[in-house]
């Protein structure tokens, strides 16, 4: 992601934004940030659609981008006056919620031979055009704000940071997005979203 910034005017938006992001297709995607109060905001997609707003007083701005059919890679530019955000190697696919409790969290090597040909499996699991971002167990809301989009790579597929870490995603998960790519053949975005023993709430 590339940066420029200004001391007077900041410009911010949530971590799920970041370079590798997969957008959903033909759809209008909000996006959401702060700014300086009054501030115009302007999204520019590189597939040629363009968007613009006014923050309110609190520097509070949502607007809204529309997205091509499946493809990319793209940028997406976020700009004010004297501050922009640019954001790269963005897809145009199908993004999908895996929500649910420690079933849904578990890695791909969570236990010995849970999977057929687990060896194998972790070591085929390299697919540029299907990403994870994940929504971390944590209360405080502190530690989503370092997260970013990441693509499938088999060193990402085992467990090595605990439930939390930022590079490893569901098993679950990324067996379905594998099938929905291969069918669909267009980039397939899983935000991870699970916390062991809760509701769905």
């Amino acid at each position: 992601m590339t940066v420029s910034c200004d001391r007077k005017i900041d410009l911010n938006l949530p971590s799920v934004f970041s370079d590798f992001m997969i957008l959903q297709r033909e759809t209008e995607v909000t996006f959401w940030g702060k700014s300086g109060p009054n501030e115009k905001i302007e999204i520019k997609g590189t597939w040629g659609k363009y968007s613009s707003t006014k923050a309110d007083k609190s520097g509070n701005w949502e607007l809204k981008l529309v997205t091509p059919s499946a493809g990319g890679p793209y940028e997406v530019v976020v700009n004010v006056s004297k501050n922009s955000i640019v954001y790269k190697d963005v897809l145009i696919g199908e993004v999908w919620l895996a929500s649910g409790q420690s079933n849904m969290q578990w890695k791909l090597n969570q236990c010995k031979d849970c999977i057929d040909n687990q060896d194998e499996e972790i070591a085929n699991a390299n697919y540029k055009e299907i990403r994870f971002f994940n929504n971390p167990m944590d209360l405080s809301m502190k530690v989503v704000k370092n997260q970013s989009w990441r693509k499938v790579k088999s060193e990402y597929a085992k467990e090595r940071e605990g439930i939390n870490s930022k590079e490893s995603f569901s098993a679950t998960g990324y067996f379905f997005a594998r099938e929905l790519h291969k069918k669909l053949k267009v980039p397939i975005g899983i935000i991870g979203s699970s916390w062991g023993g809760t509701r769905v709430e």
